[in-house]
């Protein structure tokens, strides 16, 4: 199974971006990456990195500005998200780290690969799920659990055995 590629980016890539990469890079699904804005920072951003990410965490809107100014040609199907985390931390200051942990929740990284491919399968089956519109009524919990309120409705046969065909 392939990693799930995770690019963090703050203004210098100095204080905030290198503390999540540290954070997150001992996690065995995730290959992670940060970057900085400005220039002047150890590892600035380029069009590359962006196209190599599944996933983009930007500190705060500022960036997401900047971002979709200066590589907006590079982020059309990125996913992109703001943390809104200013630049009052120290690099690896605890409190830094905690509030990393609270924002981004493993299943936001661990799973937009699983999503993406579920929604691409999920577009696949379409033509099969309309065979039987019932079905999609078994997934949205109702009262009873049944979908005998649509059959009544649409005078469909039931493809089910909950209700008896």
């Amino acid at each position: 199974m392939s990693k799930q590629r995770i690019l963090f980016i703050c203004g210098k890539n100095k204080l905030r971006s290198p503390t999540a990469e540290t954070i997150f890079a001992s996690h065995p699904s995730l290959e992670v990456v940060s970057a900085g804005l400005d220039p002047s920072g150890p590892n600035t951003l380029s069009g590359e990195l962006i196209e190599w990410a599944d996933v983009i965490f930007v500190m705060e809107n500022n960036h997401l500005n900047r971002l979709r100014k200066r590589y907006g040609e590079y982020l059309k199907g990125q996913r992109v998200i703001c943390l809104d985390i200013p630049d009052d931390y120290n690099l690896m200051g605890s409190s830094l780290a905690q509030l990393f942990e609270h924002r981004i929740p493993n299943s936001s990284i661990c799973n937009a690969r699983m999503m993406s491919k579920m929604a691409t399968r999920a577009m696949q089956l379409l033509p099969f799920i309309g065979k039987c519109k019932a079905w999609l009524l078994h997934l949205i919990p109702r009262g009873d659990g049944c979908h005998r309120e649509f059959k009544a409705r649409t005078k469909e046969r039931c493809w089910f055995r909950c209700c008896g065909g």
